[in-house]
């Protein structure tokens, strides 16, 4: 047998024998650059030259495996190290762009300049974004939350990891999303809910978000004259109610938690050019992504107005009081007893 058989004897993994070799797939392409590495390892670690049988084992066995290895492999093995090492990038920078962001923030002068032109005081909630868009997102509400300001700050990871993130440290673009709820009606602070800015001072001045006019026309009641609309509705259960919205088939499905898992499913449609709430039905999360429908009632249907609005706030708040399977039969009751006074109301 000869010596150089003797020493490959013990199975090794390919990523082990880039380890062994201390090289990457990518330079595995080079096989000057393979064949180099060998000879010196060899020289070096060579049980005359003082070095160990067992390292001269691997350093043969890796060689054996990475001679051998077939252009598919040594290009699928790349890409993975490209992508892995892409990946762990992006959740630094990642992780840089949202500690950055949030140490900037201020959100104690939020709540003094909304308190400032309102009168209410206002606690707040930070929740964290994805990795792909990292930022945060925050709501400032009053105790019954019928005042909300919502205010949501991203960076595109994509767009920072092609440019960088700039000699400024915050140079790169931020994505905003800021809007907020009052007497049932949703509160635009410019044209668009959106938008996109490379100054960053907004973090320390609210009032670049949340105009000073803007909030003066809120609490004078300026703003909340015009009918009540769809965007109203969406804006009152999701930040009023901490409703999930879906979006689906042309149609708004909306999820208000009523405690314990449960939820009470309505949908928006259209009826002779006038928008309607219906309820579907009564859910329980089964699982992160799955709802279960664990009743029926009878179906009924609310105009989309203001008075909608407070009915799904009633049963809400009237369903979060009952615990287990009581709660469905509760929901049911509140549903039946609602539709009935609202009937009555519109004297039908």
């Amino acid at each position: 047998m000869r010596f150089k058989n003797f020493l490959i004897e013990k199975a090794m993994s390919f990523d082990t024998a880039l380890k062994v070799f201390g090289i990457t797939a990518d330079e595995l392409i080079d096989k000057m650059t393979l064949k180099r590495t060998y000879r010196r390892l060899a020289m070096q670690h060579h049980p005359d030259k003082g070095g160990s049988i067992e390292m001269t084992k691997d350093i043969n066995n890796a060689y054996e495996i990475l001679s051998k290895a077939s252009e598919k492999e040594i290009e699928a093995k790349s890409s993975l190290s490209k992508w892995k090492e892409h990946d762990k990038k992006s959740k630094e920078v990642a992780e840089q762009i949202k500690q950055a962001l949030l140490s900037d923030f201020q959100p104690e002068l939020y709540q003094s300049y909304f308190r400032e032109h309102s009168g209410y005081d206002f606690q707040y909630e930070i929740t964290k974004s994805n990795k792909q868009w990292p930022g945060f997102e925050v709501e400032f509400f009053t105790k019954d939350r019928k005042t909300v300001f919502s205010l949501k700050v991203s960076a595109s990871i994509t767009d920072i990891m092609r440019g960088g993130l700039g000699g400024g440290g915050l140079s790169y673009t931020v994505y905003t999303e800021a809007y907020g709820l009052h007497l049932k009606k949703k509160q635009k602070m410019s044209k668009s809910d959106w938008g996109f800015t490379n100054d960053h001072s907004f973090l320390k001045k609210p009032e670049k978000i949340f105009p000073t006019k803007k909030m003066k026309d809120i609490f004078s009641g300026k703003t909340s004259k015009r009918k009540f609309s769809k965007r109203d509705m969406e804006t009152f259960l999701k930040s009023k109610l901490k409703t999930e919205l879906d979006y689906n088939g042309g149609q708004t499905w909306a999820w208000i938690p009523i405690g314990e898992d449960y939820f009470l499913c309505v949908y928006r449609s259209v009826f002779m050019r006038q928008g309607t709430w219906n309820v579907n039905g009564i859910y329980q999360q089964k699982s992160k992504y799955t709802k279960s429908k664990v009743s029926q009632p009878k179906f009924v249907s609310f105009l989309e107005e203001e008075q909608t609005a407070e009915i799904f706030d009633k049963i809400q708040k009237e369903a979060m009081k009952a615990k287990g399977d009581a709660k469905i039969k509760k929901t049911e009751m509140l549903i039946k007893q609602a539709y009935e006074a609202y009937m009555k109301s519109k004297g039908l």
